[in-house]
């Protein structure tokens, strides 16, 4: 997998990496945090049974739009590759991408203040969601739940929660 991880960055930076590290996080993809000139990123492999080019460019124009929205928080931006791409496809087939990282803590939710901010965060969320256009959203949600992966073993596995 490392290979892979060095053929992605290829995709992205001239210059060495300083470091990169296992994320705490992540299910479904292989995620690395990536340390190069005192700016951190996430460069990301995607399961290709999860991600397809489809959904993947749906996210690519998701994400851009939330960037621009003036949200009051950050947005981990999809960079662009040498080419110009925003996700590369590596060696093995599989989909690649590096995104801003953004600094950040966890809420607590025993906090009253963190409960409030969280609140206001998932309605402006909800807010620019509810404006965004673009591709059907049918047209790239999966078909099977994890909770019921063997309903329709042709169909991809899908991304969503019961």
């Amino acid at each position: 997998m490392e290979h892979l991880f060095q053929e992605l960055l290829q995709h992205y930076f001239n210059e060495p990496v300083h470091s990169m590290g296992n994320v705490p996080f992540g299910m479904t993809n292989d995620s690395r945090i990536v340390v190069l000139n005192q700016s951190k990123y996430v460069a990301r492999i995607y399961n290709r049974h999860t991600k397809n080019e489809e959904r993947l460019q749906f996210e690519v124009e998701l994400t851009a739009y939330l960037e621009h929205c003036s949200l009051s928080f950050g947005v981990p931006g999809f960079l662009s590759s040498k080419d110009g791409s925003k996700y590369v496809i590596l060696s093995d087939g599989s989909l690649g991408s590096i995104t801003r990282f953004i600094e950040g803590e966890v809420p607590d939710l025993l906090r009253n203040s963190d409960v409030l901010s969280y609140g206001q965060t998932v309605g402006e969320i909800s807010y620019a969601l509810q404006q965004f256009s673009s591709v059907p959203v049918d047209s790239v949600r999966p078909t099977i739940a994890f909770h019921d992966p063997y309903s329709n073993s042709s169909a991809v596995v899908s991304e969503e929660h019961p």
